[in-house]
């Protein structure tokens, strides 16, 4: 399978409330949930440690409650793709892409190209 995963915690101490701040008239993390929704991407999870967020979760992209050990300043990617692989149990054969929503100009036909 091709699995999307998109990092998107509530925390930042950049921007504050970040992923969720609109951009072009429509919340950050809603750009990635849109062109992975659009790819060859068989299914998305969004990871995140906000109920907020979780809620953007729409059609082919699933929530996934982070637990806080992987939401804080210190947390890398490498834990965040790591609860995931713990929760959905991969196969060798899956493929994964790693969307961050801070790259809201990101279409689907580049994850396509990507995968």
């Amino acid at each position: 399978m091709k699995i999307g995963i998109i990092p998107a915690r509530a925390g930042s101490k950049g921007i504050p409330g970040k992923n969720t701040m609109r951009c072009a008239g429509k919340p950050l993390v809603d750009w990635t949930i849109e062109a992975a929704n659009n790819s060859m991407l068989d299914y998305t999870i969004l990871s995140s440690d906000s109920p907020e967020i979780l809620e953007h979760a729409a059609g082919r992209v699933l929530p996934l409650r982070r637990p806080d050990e992987a939401a804080d300043d210190h947390a890398t990617q490498e834990q965040v793709i790591a609860h995931v692989m713990q929760t959905i149990t991969p196969t060798d054969d899956d493929i994964f892409v790693l969307l961050q929503p801070t790259s809201p100009q990101r279409k689907a036909i580049d994850i396509n190209s990507a995968v």
